[in-house]
């Protein structure tokens, strides 16, 4: 079965939150039945997002181990504000809590349950066993003695035997009918766990064959993070700080909740202090020497959400959601000090292919170029590119493709040489933020949330411009155009159709509501297929335009952010439950041939071939073969390629600073907008380090600054005119 060039233009903007609820179960829907009918691969980036850091010290040299997605990524922190990463291996699973003990890392993974790390060499850390968590998410794993301890979502506590750590041995797990473990704390053979809904638990496991409940507390709101410190117990939540008295196990007694201000994902406690990780409230610090009257010494906030994050002596190390790793010194409570910050690749929101390419967008980060000619190795990394504003989604035509930032409007990049793009001034889209595109010839057709639908004339991409707009009933989250229509996504309004016959004066024809949010639509054999997120896949007959109407409804486990289609087939990038493959051949009457399971959101999804690509959230992008109608000719099987780990580069106006990560060649130079070479200011082998580079004092009109290493990619900035 091939997949229909129309595949390869199926992108919508990224969702307007993001969950970490452990709410579905997976076990039936992702029986082997399914997962055997695929052939799996990891590529790309990991993807921006860090949940996790924990730090380890051996031969006198401080290691910071943190989880990239799907990468276990080990820095070494010798040199605080200058951390330097080493190691890196795949997981199955975005990491979402790293503990240590001995020379082993033992890692909560999600859907991909317990991994055991043994890092005794930190610069190739190797897996020696995974433990699978059937059905449930894995959020938190504690290790004490010859036992680790996982907090499993759905299933409750499990416990393993991992005396051997090459070989754990479930022993028991306890559970009811309301938990929901988020986090968890191992202390004098009792567990004590948070459970998301309902309060704290507390669990003898002097016999951890048979676990059984010593006591347990309700507690207001829902609850993700937890510490412990003599008899206390400092619950996160969306109350703030909760405090718990648990020197009676089998009677722990609520305190009550303080800093209702900011709310919290995860804690620890230190001293005399108390460490909130309060996502996009910052980094809290709270002095509890006095329990009853806790006092908040300080809050810092950082361009990210912040959640589980070590603390080390005087140095908090900060996972940093959509940055990576912040270094801060505590030493001062009241004022810390940034010292450092390791960035992780961007988190993955949509993925187009094309022409042997892969492309894809990324929050924070930009975007990445892939070469697909030999598919069955996987993708390779040929280019990337950085942006001031988050990247929503990617066209390509021919030797350009068409970057749409959210809030910097439309790049365009010139992908004749693709090893060093070169980008052509942005297009602004005025009153809204740029969500979608697509290109037809020399037209580009942008959705913009708020605005409306965009008509650009990129004829001559130097001079790209605005043609014609139309302001659409909602909010315009995608747009597809066949024939003389645009086919427009349009949120809470359903799809909206539009004439654009004349392109300076695109005209309303009709719309169909939706029962949720169109996020998406692809077109195929006169109908036009609707991520309606939350209702699932909607089908529409849009075999005359000027009365479309509903042909089917296909109600799915979770939401819907990205569809596409092929023969008798439509792909669903469905939210926790993944990659959903949809029989179509009846449009009146779909029917589900199964999901696969991802380790992370499922955002996007393109395809190239009989390869179905997948914007995997924080885990990058997964490739399926979906070789064969019955799709059960493929054995499971994964490889992953190393990310290009974006380089330390800031362009002044006088000069470059940037910082290699390895020794290697690095080129910049001058160009002007045609792409034509000005000056060559680099050409030659550095050591890694910081380095400053001066740009020439006269610069006429606007260029571009072109950046290129093997190691860190490419890196291109449009700069205005710089005479003295």
């Amino acid at each position: 079965m091939g997949l229909l060039m129309s595949l390869n233009t199926n992108l919508t903007d990224q969702p307007n939150s993001f969950s970490l609820l452990c709410c579905i179960v997976l076990g039936v829907l992702f029986s082997a039945h399914f997962v055997s009918a695929i052939s799996i691969k990891y590529s790309g980036t990991p993807g921006g997002v860090c949940y996790s850091t924990a730090f380890y010290q051996k031969n006198n040299h401080s290691y910071l181990l943190a989880g990239s997605g799907g990468k276990f990524v080990v820095m070494n922190v010798d040199d605080l504000k200058n951390p330097q990463k080493i190691g890196d291996v795949d997981l199955w699973g975005a990491v979402e809590k790293i503990t240590v003990f001995g020379n082993y890392a033992y890692v909560a993974a999600l859907d991909g349950g317990l991994y055991i790390i043994d890092i005794s060499d930190p610069t190739t850390p190797t897996p020696v066993a995974d433990a699978a968590n059937p059905g449930c998410y894995a959020w938190e794993v504690e290790a004490s003695g010859s036992y680790a301890f996982l907090a499993s979502g759905c299933n409750g506590i499990r416990i393993y035997d991992v005396s051997n750590p090459k070989n754990p041995g479930y022993l028991s797990s306890y559970s009811t009918s309301t938990i929901t473990a988020k986090a968890l704390r191992v202390q004098a053979n009792k567990v004590y766990a948070v459970d998301r809904d309902s309060g704290l638990i507390i669990l003898d496991v002097s016999n951890p064959s048979n676990p059984s409940l010593l006591g347990s507390c309700i507690l207001p709101g829902h609850n993700f993070g937890l510490a412990l410190k003599d008899s206390i117990a400092f619950v996160a939540g969306d109350s703030g700080l909760l405090i718990v008295n648990v020197a009676q196990p089998t009677a722990p007694h609520y305190n009550g909740s303080y800093f209702h201000a900011w709310p919290a994902l995860k804690i620890a406690v230190a001293g005399n202090n108390a460490y909130l990780f309060a996502g996009q409230n910052g980094f809290v610090i709270a002095n509890i020497s006095n329990i009853s009257s806790p006092v908040i010494s300080s809050v810092t906030y950082y361009n990210g959400e912040i959640n589980y994050s070590a603390i080390v002596d005087t140095i908090a190390f900060l996972s940093v959601y959509g940055i990576g790793v912040a270094i801060v010194d505590i030493a001062s409570t009241t004022n810390p000090k940034k010292l450092s910050t390791f960035d992780m690749p961007g988190r993955v929101w949509k993925v187009t292919a094309t022409q042997n390419k892969v492309f894809s967008s990324e929050l924070g980060y930009g975007f990445h170029v892939f070469d697909a000619s030999d598919i069955t190795n996987g993708l390779t990394t040929i280019a990337r590119g950085t942006s001031s504003s988050s990247t929503q989604n990617i066209a390509a035509n021919n030797q350009y493709f068409y970057v749409l930032n959210q809030f910097a409007g439309l790049s365009i990049y010139n992908i004749s040489d693709v090893s060093a793009p070169i980008n052509i001034p942005p297009v602004a889209i005025p009153n809204g933020t740029a969500d979608a595109i697509t290109v037809q010839g020399n037209l580009a057709y942008v959705a913009s949330y708020g605005k409306g639908l965009n008509i650009i004339d990129v004829s001559l991409p130097s001079n790209a411009h605005i043609l014609g707009s139309l302001k659409t009933r909602g909010e315009a989250r995608d747009v597809k155009v066949e024939g003389n229509y645009a086919y427009i996504a349009d949120g809470s309004k359903g799809l909206f159709i539009a004439d654009v016959t004349n392109p300076q004066l695109p005209d309303s024809v009709s719309f169909v509501n939706l029962p949720d949010t169109a996020v998406s639509v692809t077109l195929l054999n006169n109908s036009a297929f609707v991520a309606d997120n939350d209702s699932g896949l909607i089908i529409v007959d849009i075999s005359n335009p000027h009365a479309p109407s509903i042909a089917a409804r296909f109600k799915t486990p979770d939401k819907v952010w990205d569809v596409i289609t092929s023969n008798n087939y439509a792909y669903i990038a469905c939210n926790w439950y993944g990659l959903g493959i949809v029989n179509i051949s009846n449009r009146t009457l779909p029917s589900l041939v199964g999901y696969y399971a991802t380790p992370d959101e499922a955002f996007g999804v393109a395809g190239l071939g009989n390869i179905v690509f997948l914007a995997d959230g924080s885990c990058g992008i997964l490739e399926y073969s979906v070789t064969g109608d019955q799709f059960r000719d493929v054995a499971v099987k994964k490889t992953s390629i190393d990310p290009v780990f974006e380089p330390t580069i800031k362009i002044y106006k006088r000069m470059i600073q940037y910082r290699l990560i390895v020794d290697d060649k690095v080129s910049i130079g001058i160009y002007d907008l045609q792409g034509r070479k000005i000056e060559t200011l680099l050409d030659s082998y550095q050591t890694s380090g910081l380095h400053n580079i001066k740009l020439p004092k006269r610069i006429p009109g606007f260029h571009i600054v072109k950046y290129f290493s093997n190691a860190n990619g490419s890196y291109c900035q449009v700069l205005e005119p710089f005479l003295e």
